[in-house]
């Protein structure tokens, strides 16, 4: 399920450039290119339920850095101990951008259903100076709500009769006796075909996981609930493209292989972990935990090593400053 939601607003977003103009020699400021450069940031709000699911700001320092660093993706799938995040700009200028703090087991899709709706609300939202909070609360709400009736014939039973109780107080009493009666079949048949898409997807049968999804769709569309029929449209998307999504893993881990091992000298550590981003996004929707959790591993650990070395290039850089010196004055 979703954790929490903050929106971020952003000062300055870093500008970043290619490998071979930060290496360019006579750079006055090498500091700026850095690919771990931090933009000035604020939090405009948040929405936690549970406070201990809020990140430190070490933690959001480190998501802003590698998403304003591997800016290949408007939006971006990061991982760090014990959550997810999923960036989601608020404003194409990313000035404006909201984070949805994730379980590790939840899919991605449920953050990006109505994305461009969520954004464009959110813009109206900030320019009208509404309680940003109360916003997010919402966001937060209706978006679990959406997973936990697929899972629940009660709260799915509850809500067609929320649906029917508002037809009724605008005088539809006929869409209101039939939603009604839709109320007593539906929730039995949705929760029971999705549950078994659960296990088709388990089991790779990605066939019969898109055909049984797309019937939750059609008993979706019959009760007119959007949200479920959006969210389910995106999982068959993503089962959709497996083959695609499996290619790209095997390219992305090849790719990090030869540039971690070709040689003696030191790699760039800190661009294989935005690779890794990359692959832990596909291997999310691939559900191979297993395989997640050694990414993660070795994605921690080429953090630390990225940061040792951007030290010591820094320190490089200095000696090499002051050898000039030295060397002008003899």
């Amino acid at each position: 399920m979703i954790k929490g939601l903050i929106l971020i607003s952003v000062k300055e977003p870093p500008v970043f450039h290619s490998e071979e103009e930060e290496n360019v020699s006579n750079e006055k400021d090498l500091s700026a290119r850095s690919s771990r450069a931090l933009p000035k940031w604020s939090t405009m709000a948040n929405y936690f339920p549970e406070k201990e699911d809020e990140p430190k700001e070490e933690t959001l320092n480190e998501i802003l850095i590698r998403y304003f660093s591997s800016n290949e993706n408007p939006t971006l799938n990061i991982r760090l101990y014990p959550y997810k995040y999923y960036i989601l700009p608020v404003q194409d200028d990313l000035t404006k951008i909201l984070i949805f703090v994730l379980d590790n087991k939840e899919s991605l899709v449920i953050a990006q259903i109505f994305a461009e709706e969520t954004a464009e609300n959110l813009q109206m939202q900030i320019k009208g100076n509404s309680d940003l909070k109360v916003i997010l609360e919402e966001i937060f709400f209706y978006r679990n709500n959406i997973t936990q009736k697929l899972e629940s014939e009660q709260l799915l039973q509850e809500d067609i009769g929320k649906s029917a109780n508002k037809l009724i107080d605008s005088g539809k009493f006929d869409k209101a006796q039939d939603l009604i009666k839709l109320a007593k079949v539906i929730p039995e048949k949705m929760v029971s075909t999705y549950l078994k898409s659960k296990q088709a997807a388990k089991e790779h049968n990605y066939r019969q996981t898109r055909k049984l999804l797309n019937d939750c769709i059609g008993l979706a569309q019959k009760i007119k609930d959007e949200g479920i029929q959006c969210y389910l449209a995106k999982k068959i998307d993503v089962y959709t493209q497996i083959p695609q999504y499996e290619k790209d893993v095997r390219v992305l881990i090849s790719s990090i292989s030869k540039e971690l091992t070709k040689n003696i000298t030191l790699p760039s550590y800190q661009r294989q972990v935005y690779k890794l981003d990359k692959a832990l996004d596909l291997m999310d929707k691939l559900e191979e935990d297993v395989l997640i959790e050694k990414t993660m591993e070795l994605s921690n650990m080429l953090i630390l090593a990225g940061k040792l070395v951007f030290d010591l290039k820094s320190l490089d850089r200095k000696i090499k400053t002051i050898i000039l010196e030295l060397k002008e004055q003899k």
